[in-house]
């Protein structure tokens, strides 16, 4: 497989050179890899997982992005990709760890991140998205629509509220069709 294209900047990373960023130390090792293949700055990316695994990984990487030493790639914040997710394109995520979208489980990530969540992957159609989308939105987190089986009338709605971005376009997510295209 080759290595990234150098991208400057990389928004969705969930680890690297054999470390995953939710785990002790994987931010530092993920960061001191990505320059050797000229990525400068990324968003450490969460998967889902059971709520207090979240909420320590979120801490750990916090602790990272605020001691961030100058020998590697600078974690800029958190991409927090799951758990309000769909379970027909949840993907990896683990089915029994997804959640309703929730603005008091988002406020815990939150804290617990100390405000670096940067950037959220959340499926609109879900009961609560809307409310989410706008609450996250409003402290400056970058919506990203993915994961999910919403029509296009739900998306429209997301970007009402909020959504600015697409992750995994065209993959686990509504296949697009010429009278259903989804997201």
């Amino acid at each position: 497989i080759a290595p990234p294209t150098p991208a400057g900047v990389y928004l969705h990373i969930h680890g690297g050179a054999g470390s995953d960023v939710m785990e002790q130390d994987g931010v530092r090792v993920v960061g001191r890899f990505l320059p050797h293949h000229g990525v400068t700055s990324y968003l450490p990316t969460t998967v889902t997982a059971p709520v207090d695994k979240t909420l320590s990984a979120l801490d750990r990487i916090a602790d990272s992005i605020e001691r961030c030493d100058d020998r590697g790639a600078r974690p800029r914040g958190i991409h927090l990709e799951g758990p309000f997710l769909s379970h027909a394109r949840r993907g990896v995520h683990p089915e029994k760890d997804l959640l309703k979208p929730s603005v008091q489980i988002f406020t815990r990530f939150w804290e617990a991140a100390r405000g670096h969540i940067r950037m959220m992957t959340i499926a609109p159609e879900l009961d609560g998205a809307l409310e989410l989308i706008a609450e996250a939105a409003s402290r400056g987190v970058l919506m990203s629509l993915g994961h999910s089986d919403a029509s296009m009338d739900s998306a429209r709605r997301a970007i009402e509220a909020g959504a600015r971005h697409a992750t995994h376009t065209f993959n686990a997510m509504r296949p697009l069709d010429h009278r259903s295209p989804g997201i």
